[in-house]
């Protein structure tokens, strides 16, 4: 069975400027706060092979995707499919991020058995 809630709320850094906490998984989906403690302009653009929701938690800011760049604000969403070419920027410091992916993400868990 699959965690019902999973209260530890500890950020690993995965780069100088961010830092991420998974909220809670199983092996098909996960749930991760990316907070973004500096601002930036890398775009850290890449893809993968999961679907991702993205959630504005606080802050603002530029995403990019493919050709493609907008700007969001908290409260606002984004999907984003398998395979697609995307990356960000934070346009406050301590901009905070929710994201949900499909199928979990196991690369993230060896960040946290790392630390």
């Amino acid at each position: 069975m699959s965690e019902f809630v999973h209260q530890e709320d500890h950020f690993n850094p995965i780069s100088d400027y961010s830092e991420r906490a998974i909220a809670v998984y199983n092996d098909d989906l996960m749930a991760v706060k990316v907070r973004f403690n500096q601002l930036t302009d890398d775009r850290n653009m890449h893809q993968h092979m999961h679907q991702q929701l993205t959630y504005v938690v606080r802050g603002s800011f530029r995403f990019y995707r493919e050709d493609e760049e907008i700007e969001v604000k908290a409260g606002d969403s984004l999907l984003f499919e398998p395979h697609v070419r995307h990356g960000c920027i934070p346009l406050e410091v301590n901009s905070e991020l929710f994201d949900i992916f499909t199928p979990m993400r196991d690369e993230f868990l060896d960040v946290v058995k790392s630390n």
